[in-house]
């Protein structure tokens, strides 16, 4: 098959297309061994040569594409083509060959398996490449070989007449064959290189009598390349088979076209009926080049993409390195397990504890804050409840004011615990309200929770990125103050099956039913009861002093601050100023699925909203006009879809109607969502 170039398309298009296909529920991830097929793959059986009929006979267009690879073909089949082309065009597409004639069997059969690997309901047709047909035998050998060895389920080959015998040869094999005629790649040297033919009466004709020659001879469906568009009608009158046509125009049974193309991965010469649905090859070159430039500058690897070790594992190791590096140090392991490890020589004193500890940087609580821990080892991951118990009944009471030998004050020896919740794929606004937590508890403690509740059924929940960066996450938040991580399971919040249904008691937070952040979303309501019953979970595994949200989630803040009010619960929820890029982009885990051109264009979010500021600064006092404000700056962004923009009581998040007046004193949120893509933005800004 012809090997084409492609035109250059928007990055944003292929990026979304393809976190679309890869990111789907009904599909597996293009990387990674052992995933599950989705619903839509279990469904369907493969597609066999009858199907192709089938279609045929009613009109229904047939899709095919080439694949040369597992990932290619994942996503073949994920977008629903009825058959993959494992083509002689791998050898120009891939292997860097000039034309197609290069390409052997041993070529074919590794791609095939590859692919074959990949999809399974698609009808797999191998590529007989130039040289392995030249007879009956050899023919028909190397095509047993593409479906033994190489998983297809059918065959193709070039030519007409002259390669009946080969093509009835391997029929009688009982194997489906797949013709080929119009322009031959594997011998267009014969006619002068990569040319339309059947441009005049007599070679038309002769397609004509070749595609029904084939036929005759058993083919089950033909290829029609480069022809002019009434030849290739002509033959699709002519055969009962299908016809599926690359350059030959739309009255054919079908089309097929190269992966490399419609993705734009090839720059070679571009011939007319090429086109390029995704500019794959562009968006590639942009992250590689990101890439280089962060490894260059530093920026990349963070500790969120590197690994950590168990604490006592890391205290060990550290007490093993300073045994060998400084001479005659010996130093107390601080765990138990690792004290039974240690290497002889080792002093137990409190002393050479504590130095331990510090050299290690073990992240020891803040000793001035008076936490007194049975475990004064690295922070911990706790993974179930039943740990946290465990952990909470090691806090020691801790002595706030008094001096030595004076009576402790009953009522203020239990240690403040401060809480900071999160979802995983942690960043610097996570780490501020760590950090403000640590300055004003003894205790700090991090949750790491991709909460189930919160996501419906089309949402992202599966490929949230809080589920793979636990290792690091933990690191993150213990270094900016956190003692504790705890990180349970699905199941263990909500027995027995990790699933909201499974709850018989749910916290409803009715007052946020109507907001505008509310209706937005397709289950606003259920949303929110999500975050509520979590939080309120959270709140009673936990029992915190002090709960730390950030400003930027502005609603989820008020629905958490009217439960704690409406249920009386002990605890004081402090919300932090939303903490941003340099760009003014607030930080947020759904900022990792922005393309380069979506996240150059995601500030402007921000932008609008600090025109509402600025008009109130003036002195507008309209809720009205800050609104249309902020509505003007995001509608002036081509990539936003707005989903709403509101002016809200700070506290309450009650909306204000366009023609209430906004105080000279604030207290009111001016807050708006947008879709870019894919990916959901929400920001917020009080007018103070």
């Amino acid at each position: 098959m012809l090997r084409v170039g492609a035109a250059r398309l928007s990055t944003a298009r292929w990026v979304t297309r393809s976190r679309r296909a890869l990111s789907s529920s009904e599909t597996v991830a293009v990387y990674g061994g052992g995933g599950k097929k989705g619903p839509a793959t279990k469904a369907k059986r493969p597609t066999s040569v009858l199907d192709l009929q089938a279609k045929m006979k009613s009109k229904t267009p047939i899709t095919m594409v080439t694949a040369y690879d597992y990932p290619a073909a994942r996503q073949a089949e994920s977008a629903g083509v009825d058959c993959i082309l494992v083509g002689d065009s791998v050898g120009m597409c891939v292997l860097g060959y000039e034309s197609t004639v290069s390409v052997t069997m041993a070529d074919m059969l590794h791609h095939c398996k590859a692919v074959s690997r990949g999809a399974s309901r698609p009808l797999l047709v191998g590529d007989l490449p130039f040289g392995s047909y030249l007879d009956p035998v050899s023919a028909t050998a190397n095509a047993v070989r593409l479906l033994k060895e190489g998983g297809m389920t059918a065959v193709k080959l070039e030519g007409g007449r002259r390669v009946l015998p080969m093509v009835e040869a391997i029929v009688k094999a009982g194997i489906p064959v797949i013709g080929h005629v119009g322009l031959l790649p594997q011998s267009a040297a014969a006619v002068g290189g990569f040319k339309v033919q059947g441009k005049t009466a007599r070679a038309a004709a002769s397609i004509v009598e070749d595609a029904i020659a084939l036929e005759e001879a058993g083919c089950c469906a033909v290829v029609v390349e480069a022809v002019p568009s009434p030849v290739a009608a002509a033959i699709t009158a002519a055969v009962d088979v299908p016809t599926i046509g690359i350059g030959a125009g739309s009255e054919v049974g079908g089309q097929v076209l190269v992966y490399h193309d419609i993705c734009g991965l090839f720059d070679r010469k571009k011939p007319k009926f090429a086109k390029c649905y995704a500019d794959a090859g562009e968006a590639m070159e942009g992250g590689i080049e990101q890439y280089v430039e962060e490894v260059l500058s530093g920026e990349f690897p963070t500790a969120k993409h590197a690994y950590a070790m168990p604490a006592d594992e890391l205290e060990l190791f550290n007490a093993l390195q300073s045994v060998k590096t400084s001479s005659g140090l010996a130093v107390a392991p601080a765990s138990k397990r690792a004290a039974k490890r240690a290497p002889s020589g080792f002093t137990s004193s409190s002393t050479m504890r504590a130095s331990f500890s510090t050299a290690a940087g073990s992240g020891a609580p803040r000793a001035a804050r008076g936490y007194a821990s049975a475990s004064r080892g690295a922070p911990s991951v706790l993974r179930s409840m039943h740990e946290l118990h465990s952990a909470r009944n090691s806090w020691e009471p801790c002595a706030v004011g008094g001096a030595a030998g004076e009576a402790y004050d009953v009522e203020r020896e239990m240690s403040r615990v401060g809480l900071v919740p999160t979802m995983g794929a942690v960043h610097e606004g996570h780490l501020s309200l760590v950090r403000r937590a640590a300055s004003e508890n003894e205790i700090v403690l991090g949750t790491v929770f991709v909460n189930p509740a919160q996501f419906a059924p089309h949402e992202d929940f599966g490929s949230n990125p809080g589920h793979e960066t636990l290792d690091a996450d933990a690191q993150a938040l213990v270094g900016a103050g956190c003692h504790h991580v705890f990180a349970p399971t699905a199941a263990e919040m909500y027995p027995p099956d990790g699933t909201l249904e499974s709850v018989g008691t749910l916290v409803d937070v009715r007052a946020m039913h109507d907001t505008g952040e509310a209706l937005s979303l397709a289950r606003g309501n259920s949303f929110f009861q999500g975050v509520a019953t979590v939080v309120t979970k959270l709140f009673g595994i936990t029992r915190p002093t002090n709960a730390y949200f950030g400003q930027k989630d502005a609603l989820q803040c008020a629905v958490i601050r009217r439960m704690v009010s409406d249920l009386n619960l002990p605890i004081n929820v402090v919300v932090c100023d939303t903490v941003r890029e340099a760009d003014g982009l607030a930080m947020s885990s759904r900022n990792a699925y922005l393309s380069a051109r979506q996240r150059a264009a995601s500030p402007a979010l921000f932008k609008a909203l600090s025109a509402a500021q600025a008009a109130w600064s003036g002195g507008e006092r309209n809720a009205g006009a800050l609104q249309r404000s902020v509505l003007e700056g995001l509608e002036a962004e081509p990539q936003f879809s707005v989903q709403y923009v509101n002016v809200a009581d700070q506290l309450s998040m009650r909306e204000l109607g366009s023609g209430d007046t906004v105080g000279a004193g604030g207290g009111v949120a001016v807050s708006a969502a947008v879709q870019i893509g894919d990916t959901r933005l929400l920001d917020n800004i009080l007018l103070q």
